[in-house]
């Protein structure tokens, strides 16, 4: 298994602590029946390909992804051995898969965000910091020199600096939307996905699949259906925003969302410092 953050990293460690424990309560006990390599490639190209030969090495039956940079990678290695992939972008147009419900090959897994989600990140920045006059998008952690909102794409750059960038947008007095709860509670203002220590959950239900004879063709890739909606309220009140907006989006929105809306403007006023609502199919 091979991560894309540094080993350091808490966000990196509450993923594969989900993924260990999941396959703990299928049956797979390290030291028993399971042996589990675990490498951080903390975003290095050249020392995740010296990782995946290393672990190459050692015979196992499956190889763990984490992010489009060590999948990459670690397709071009693993050549016939089975590959999970967890949380990566675009998987067929990324090369990983030539179909999502039929893989093909010897790679499956899961997908973060539909290319849809880049609209709705937009629309709700721009509904709870309607001042923004332009909006940015980040792959590096480096600050727009204008006046107006963010939006922080996932990437494996950003993963690794999610502390600097929340500092940045916070110095720069600039709304941001995040892709993973974790920003948000770092200090960031908003965040919209699913939680990642979940879809590695579900990876270690396809892990328990190949390993107890499953082939990844036969697996389909999967999106996330459950997403959740973090608001840091002493960031919005930092920056002079007004949380409101959630009673008039939640009459524009479907059933779902609208309860969930209903119920962070409930908080809100109750004088919540944060909030989390998950919702999903």
């Amino acid at each position: 298994m091979v991560m894309a953050y540094a080993e350091s990293d808490p966000n990196g460690q509450m993923q594969v602590a989900a993924f260990r424990e999941h396959l703990q309560k299928l049956g797979w006990t390290e030291g028993s029946n399971l042996r589990i390599d675990l490498r951080f490639g903390a975003g290095d190209p050249v020392r995740i390909r010296e990782l995946a030969r290393e672990l190459m090495s050692l015979g196992p039956d499956l190889m763990v992804a984490n992010s489009n940079l060590v999948t990459t990678i670690l397709q071009s290695e693993v050549r016939t051995m089975p590959l999970v992939f967890v949380s990566v972008s675009d998987p067929i147009g990324s090369g990983f898969v030539t179909d999502l419900a039929r893989p093909g090959g010897n790679v499956t897994g899961f997908a973060n965000f539909q290319p849809s989600m880049g609209g709705k990140w937009l629309e709700m920045l721009l509904e709870i910091a309607p001042r923004s006059e332009r909006v940015g998008l980040v792959y590096h952690p480096e600050p727009p020199n204008y006046r107006g909102g963010l939006i922080v794409a996932p990437n494996v750059v950003t993963f690794a600096n999610s502390s600097l960038i929340v500092t940045l947008a916070e110095r720069h007095r600039l709304p941001a939307i995040y892709p993973f709860a974790y920003y948000a509670k770092e200090g960031g203002l908003i965040s919209y996905g699913f939680d990642a220590a979940d879809q590695f959950r579900q990876g270690a239900v396809y892990a328990d699949k190949i390993l107890r004879g499953s082939k990844p063709p036969d697996l389909p890739v999967q999106h996330p259906t459950k997403f959740e909606i973090v608001i840091n309220l002493k960031t919005a009140k930092a920056l002079g925003l007004d949380v409101a907006w959630i009673s008039s989006a939640a009459r524009r929105r479907g059933d779902r969302i609208r309860a969930c809306l209903a119920a962070i403007a409930l908080s809100c006023r109750s004088g919540t410092s944060a909030l989390t609502v998950s919702f999903g199919g």
